[in-house]
Parts: structure tokens; C-alpha cells; sequence
């Protein structure tokens, strides 16, 4: 029995380690070990995905894709998102193009166009009253939002689109704190929302010609007590606003020029892009639109715009001048109203005389959602491009007063006359009672007198 298992032992197995009992080959290889789609999310907790036990297929089809952020808020996408679409270079970079902060939420749809896609939306750890959801700094129409809940500091609402979302008290009570006011361009106008108050301008125009870079600043000043940390995010699709930093201090009493770097690339097309500045401090958000007029170099001819009136009520009528300078042709002039979400109002177009000056009207929809609006001009002869662009507001309709308040000198002159009238009407029935009260005393002294008469009568 013995020397059966010694037999085996050496049949099978080699004293110095090598197994003898099967040829294997073991030749060095040259073939490198595909890891499969890296998603990097090292900057997100909490209940975010677990990426990492999902294979390259099911990558493809991901049902309640979560991110989270345990301090201030998470997203989940019901799907199902196909993220290997936004794959570059094997890698799915959700750190870079998500940012998720105190009120505040963001995803770059450039990069990770996967989740263009409707979605549910927490924000934690608010201590608002009535909080109203914001997004690209404006209040979120009720047709992509739709608020779900506002319980303990955490709201919760759904999205039919993504982009940048943030929330503000429902206006009531203004905010404090840092200023900001703008190195270019022109008021907003109207009544600003409380947060956007602080801002001594809430838009910014910058005019660039393909190829060019330059600096533009806003300007924050602390009016209060104590340092103030500043936060800020651009929030533009075409990568033409940059930041030298995101984060700067304020002593109390600073007043800082803060720098944004506009860049347009010599093969952009002409044309009006738009994005937003979001102004960052504690629990204030406040946003600065921010519109880009891209131009050719060396134009050979070019567009000039004049709106008339910059703030209408919804159904109202929209007055434009413009020139057209330098045409050589006529040409096909293109007119358009939109949003800063992209959202088309409006379209038109029309033949354009050389260097011609007209006028245009145009009757906005009854339907236009309170807000900042772009009037657009585009005129193109042989390939070449000339835009022009301006800013209007539409504003909500003024509410009816009662005739006490529409006309208060009137009504406090009424008062007076009102009081001596029923004065004298209170005298006039006090006198009838008192005359009614006399002549029924006059009439019990008669009856009185005739009963004495009869008594003594029958003496």
C-alpha cells in the first residue's frame, strides 16, 4: 500500500514543484487584458450605482441610474440609460460632469448626453418656507417640472430634461449678503426676484469675433460682518466661459473683480449662445445670464437691432428696428424668438432689400411663461453670416385693485361725508323716538284728567 502511494505520488507530481501529470504550456503572452468600461465616480456616495458589478452589456441598459450625494442631494434616472454612449477612451467620467452641492445640481449633457433624460431630483438639508424650483436660473415651467414633495429640508421634484436645477424661497422676504454687479453688458429690467437682487445687473452681453479670447469681470463686494466664502459654476454648453478660479474669499468689506474668460474657436459658427454664472453663497444661489454674440472677422456687412419696448406681457405686441448694412444683395432675413433653455417661440423670415431699414411687429403668444426672452436676427449672402441680438422680458400682468386702493384720495375724501351722514340720520331717528315717546305721555295725562272729571261727577 505504501509503495502504491509513493508510485502515484511520483507518477503524478514532480519532487521540485512541477506537475507532470498533464502537459501544460506556459508561453509568455503579448495579449493585453481588456478591464472593460471604467465609470469614475469617486467624488459621489451614498446609494450611487454600483458600476462596478455591471459587465459592458448591461452598462447598456440601466434601470434607476442613481447618483447621490449624501450631504446635499441625489438624482435617479428610471431609464433605462444606455451611460457606454458617453464613453471616451473606455472611460465614463461622472466626477468631471456631475456636480451635486448644497442646493444645487448640474450635469454637463455635452459630455454625458445618456442622461438627457427625465428624472427625479432630491436636494437636501434646505430651510426654506415655500421653496420654488429654479433652473438655468428661472423658475422651472410647470410643463418639465413638477414638484413632488417638501418634507424635513428635502425637496423633491421630477424633471422631464436635465440641466442645472437649484431652488429659492417663493418671493416674499429679500436676501443679504454679497453683491455682485457686472463688468458689461445691460440690466435685465423689471422687478428681480430676491436673489437675483443682489445682482446690480443680472445680465451680461459679450461680443467676441471667431478666434478671439478675452476677460470680462463681475464685481462681488461683502457688505456684511464676517469672511464669506463665494462660490462659482459656469453653466454653458458650448465650453465659451471659463473660470481662472471657482472659489475666493471676502473679507468684510471687500469689493473683488471677479475675472470669466470668453473664448470663441476661429471655426465657430456665428451666432447668439447664452449660458449662466451661478453666484454661490451659503444658502443664497443667485444666477447671472450670461448672452455671447459670436462674430465673423472682418465682416463685409452687418446688422443693427433696437427693441423698442424690453418688457411686454404675454400677448402684447414686440416692436423690432433693425439695419442691414453693407449688403451688396438682397437676401433672406431669419427671425427669431427664444428662451435660454433653446426653446423656439417664435420663427420668421423674409427678403431683405440691400442696406435696408425696416421695422417689424410681432404679436408674442398668450401663452409665454414670465421670463427673459432673445430676439434674434440672422442674415446670410454667399456663406457669410451677420447676426444681431437684444433682450426683452415678459412680465406678469398687473392685478386689479379694488376702487379703495386704485383711488385712495377719493375714498378718504368719501370718509368724512359718510360719517356726518350717519350722524344726522342717527339724530333725526333719535328725535322721532324721543316725539314718539312725548306724545304718548301727553296721552296718558288726558286719560288721567278725564278719569278725575268723571270721579268727581258721581259725588
Amino acid at each position: 500500500m505504501i509503495l502504491i502511494s509513493i508510485l502515484f505520488f511520483f507518477f503524478f507530481f514532480n519532487p521540485y514543484g512541477q506537475f507532470t501529470g498533464k502537459s501544460v504550456s506556459s508561453t509568455p503572452s503579448s495579449a493585453t487584458i481588456d478591464t472593460g468600461i471604467l465609470v469614475i465616480r469617486d467624488t459621489l456616495n451614498g446609494s450611487t450605482t454600483d458600476f462596478v458589478v455591471y459587465s459592458d452589456t448591461a452598462l447598456e441598459s440601466i434601470t434607476n441610474l442613481t447618483i447621490e450625494n449624501s450631504l446635499y442631494g441625489k438624482v435617479i434616472w428610471p431609464g433605462p440609460i444606455n451611460i457606454t454612449q458617453d464613453v471616451i477612451d473606455n472611460i465614463v467620467d461622472l466626477d468631471s460632469n456631475v456636480s451635486i452641492t448644497f442646493n444645487f445640481v448640474s450635469v454637463d449633457t455635452t459630455m454625458l448626453s445618456s442622461l438627457e433624460a427625465p428624472a427625479t431630483i432630491y436636494l437636501y438639508n434646505l430651510s426654506f418656507l415655500n421653496p420654488r424650483i429654479m433652473r438655468n436660473g428661472a423658475v422651472c415651467p410647470d410643463s418639465i417640472c413638477t414638484k413632488i414633495s417638501y418634507l424635513g429640508g428635502t425637496l423633491i421634484f421630477t424633471t422631464t430634461q436635465f440641466s442645472t436645477y437649484y431652488a429659492e424661497e417663493t418671493p416674499s422676504v429679500a436676501t443679504a449678503g454679497v453683491s455682485a454687479g457686472g463688468g458689461s453688458g445691460s440690466s435685465g429690467g423689471g422687478s428681480p426676484s430676491p436673489r437675483a437682487s443682489m445682482l446690480s445687473v443680472d445680465l451680461m452681453k459679450v461680443y467676441l469675433n471667431q478666434g478671439e479670447t478675452k476677460k470680462e469681470f463681475i464685481t462681488l463686494q461683502n457688505k456684511g460682518k464676517k469672511n464669506r466664502i463665494i462660490t462659482l459654476v459656469v453653466d454653458q454648453p458650448d465650453l465659451l466661459m471659463s473660470l481662472e478660479q471657482s472659489s475666493y474669499v471676502l473679507t468684510p468689506g471687500e469689493t473683488k473683480d471677479i475675472p470669466i474668460i470668453f473664448s470663441a474657436p476661429a471655426d465657430l459658427p456665428p451666432g447668439v449662445y447664452y449660458g449662466t454664472v451661478m453666484i454661490q453663497e451659503e444658502q443664497v444661489l443667485t444666477p447671472l445670464r450670461v448672452l455671447i454674440e459670436v462674430h465673423r472677422n472682418k465682416p463685409t456687412f452687418s446688422v443693427d437691432l433696437i427693441l423698442k419696448d424690453k418688457q411686454l406681457e404675454a400677448g402684447e405686441t414686440l416692436h423690432a428696428q433693425f439695419k442691414v448694412n453693407g449688403l451688396r444683395e438682397g437676401s433672406k432675413m431669419y427671425f427669431v424668438i427664444k428662451d435660454f433653455d433653446g426653446g423656439i417661440i417664435f420663427k420668421s423670415e423674409e427678403e431683405t432689400l440691400v442696406s435696408s431699414e425696416k421695422s417689424m411687429v410681432v404679436q408674442l403668444p398668450n401663452n409665454m411663461v414670465v421670463g427673459d426672452y432673445i430676439f434674434l436676427i440672422s442674415v446670410s449672402e454667399k456663406g457669410e453670416e451677420a447676426i444681431a441680438s437684444d433682450i426683452f422680458e415678459v412680465i406678469a400682468p398687473p392685478v386689479a385693485k379694488p376702487p379703495s386702493e386704485e383711488y385712495p384720495g377719493k375714498a378718504q375724501l368719501l370718509w368724512p361725508f359718510v360719517l356726518v351722514v350717519m350722524i344726522l340720520l342717527l339724530a333725526v331717528i333719535f328725535l322721532f323716538l324721543r316725539k314718539d315717546d312725548e306724545d304718548k305721555d301727553d296721552e296718558g295725562e288726558d286719560d288721567k284728567e278725564k278719569d278725575n272729571i268723571g270721579g268727581y261727577g258721581d259725588v
